[in-house]
């Protein structure tokens, strides 16, 4: 069986193909459904449709009430150990600062680089500060594609 290590640097790569050049769109292309993505790649069965659809930052806080949280720090909490930022590994979870009414999702990548979206798309970046983070459990054997 693959490490564990290896399986999560292979979802992380899968994601970054996905979604490096993809344009950002607030409830159809943002870091809410990069992040299921991931964790749909990573073994975790994830449903958004609870929350129903939104395109506008207060459709997304809605949305997220409607779900029966009031941050996605919260919804993240349902389902995943929070750790320090600084023990984020490869294929785990991050909330950083972000411009609108919610914080921002990012997904750790290594060097200490996450990806999360940026300036109308998606970016790979190293950021200073992260809010929030969260153990995301390999489950499968993740392909490449």
């Amino acid at each position: 069986m693959t490490h564990e290590l290896i399986r999560r640097a292979r979802a992380a790569e899968a994601l970054v193909a996905q979604y490096e050049h993809a344009p950002y769109r607030l409830g159809k292309a943002d870091c809410v459904r990069m992040v299921a993505n991931h964790l749909r790649r990573m073994g975790h069965a994830v449903s958004l449709i609870k929350g129903g659809t939104y395109s506008t930052p207060r459709g997304a806080v809605k949305a997220l009430a409607k779900a029966g949280f009031d941050s996605l720090e919260a919804a993240l909490d349902a389902r995943f150990i929070r750790i320090p930022p600084a023990a984020a590994l490869t294929g785990d979870v991050v909330a950083m600062e972000s411009d609108f009414p919610l914080s921002a999702l990012a997904v750790c990548l290594s060097n200490n680089a996450v990806l999360h979206t940026q300036g109308g798309g998606f970016a790979i970046s190293r950021p200073l500060q992260c809010l929030a983070a969260w153990r995301v459990p390999c489950l499968k054997a993740v392909d490449h594609g």
